[in-house]
C-alpha cells in the first residue's frame, strides 16, 4: 500500500516538466438540435475550468473552453488557456457518441522568483467520447489525443530575456466523468490521465481531478 501511494505521488507531481497543463476534456451529452451545455469545475491544480457547448444541428456541435491554473498550484507555471472545438455527435435511446476536433492557445508564466520564464503554446486535439444518460445519472468515457507545441519560450537571466529550447509532444489523455442530479443541473466529477506517447516529446505523466456543476437546457422546447 505504501508503495502504491509513493508511486501515485510521483505521478501527480510529475506534471511540471514543461509549460503544458491539460484541461479537463469537454463531455457534453447532446440529444438533439438546440441544446446548450455549460460546466464549471475546480481542478486538482488549484485552477478552474469553464466549458460552453451547443448542438447546432441534430448531429453537429460547437464548443469553447477557458482553463486557468493559479499561483497556489503545485505546477511550475501559471497558465491561461482558451480553445474552440466542434464535431459530430449521435444519440440513440440512452447512448451517446461524440467525435470532435479542436484548437487552443495558452499563455504561461513561471512562479519562480529567480530565473523567471514565460511563453506560449498551442494545442491541436481530437477526441472520442461514449456516454450513457439515464434520468438523474450520466457517465462518460473520453479519449483525447493532443499535440502541443511551445512558442516564444524565454527565461529572464542576467538582466535580459533569453530564448529557451521549445518543447513539443503528442499526448494520450483518457478520462472518465460522472454526473448526478436533476435533468438540467448535475454535480460532476472527472478523473483523467495525460502522458506523452513514446518518441514524440519530453516524457510527462500527470493525473488530474476536477469537480463542479454542469447545466444543460433546450433552446427550443
Amino acid at each position: 500500500m505504501k508503495q502504491f501511494i509513493f508511486i501515485l505521488a510521483l505521478v501527480v507531481q510529475s506534471c511540471s516538466y514543461h509549460m503544458y497543463e491539460p484541461n479537463p476534456p469537454l463531455a457534453p451529452l447532446f440529444q438533439k438540435k438546440g441544446q446548450i451545455q455549460a460546466s464549471g469545475q475546480l481542478t486538482s491544480m488549484y485552477g478552474f475550468d469553464f466549458h460552453l457547448n451547443s448542438s447546432i444541428s441534430d448531429h453537429i456541435y460547437v464548443g469553447t473552453n477557458i482553463f486557468r491554473t493559479t499561483s497556489k498550484s503545485s505546477v511550475d507555471f501559471i497558465t491561461t488557456y482558451a480553445e474552440v472545438s466542434g464535431g459530430w455527435y449521435q444519440f440513440k435511446k440512452r447512448d451517446h457518441e461524440l467525435i470532435g476536433l479542436g484548437f487552443g492557445l495558452a499563455d504561461a508564466t513561471s512562479k519562480k522568483k529567480i530565473g523567471n520564464e514565460r511563453g506560449r503554446y498551442y494545442r491541436l486535439f481530437a477526441q472520442f467520447q461514449k456516454g450513457i444518460s439515464y434520468k438523474f445519472f450520466e457517465v462518460s468515457t473520453i479519449c483525447r489525443l493532443s499535440y502541443m507545441n511551445e512558442v516564444n519560450h524565454r527565461e529572464y537571466t542576467s538582466g535580459k530575456w533569453v530564448g529557451k529550447k521549445e518543447d513539443h509532444g503528442l499526448f494520450m489523455e483518457p478520462a472518465g466523468r460522472v454526473g448526478i442530479g436533476s435533468k438540467n443541473i448535475k454535480l460532476i466529477g472527472q478523473l483523467g490521465f495525460s502522458y506523452t506517447l513514446p518518441e514524440t516529446g519530453k516524457e510527462k505523466i500527470s493525473l488530474n481531478f476536477s469537480g463542479g456543476l454542469s447545466s444543460q437546457f433546450d433552446l427550443f422546447n
